[in-house]
């Protein structure tokens, strides 16, 4: 994702390989469970931060245009507790998100 999406316009997404986009899609999907799963008190968002959190903010700070460009497509914005979480995790902020 940071390679092949990350920094492109809405006209170069539309030029990306459908598979690509599919597993940028799960990839981001199983973000956003993780982090409605911190929301929710059911994953240790402690946990989240030590493992994963830098590649977790990197890696929705690189779909950020993708994620855009999805909206545009959709109507609506996805990923929206898996962008929270990453500002959350990036700025340090304690507790729950």
């Amino acid at each position: 994702m940071h390679r092949s999406l990350a920094g492109l316009s809405a006209s170069e997404m539309d030029a990306v390989d459908k598979d690509e986009r599919d597993r940028a899609s799960y990839a981001l999907a199983v973000m956003n469970s993780i982090a409605i799963g911190c929301q929710g008190g059911y994953v240790d968002r402690s946990m989240v931060k030590e493992n994963m959190g830098r590649s977790f903010v990197t890696t929705v700070r690189a779909a950020r245009e993708f994620i855009d460009y999805l909206e545009k497509t959709r109507g609506f914005r996805p990923y929206g507790a898996a962008e929270k979480l990453a500002v959350s995790l990036d700025s340090g902020a304690g507790g729950r998100t």
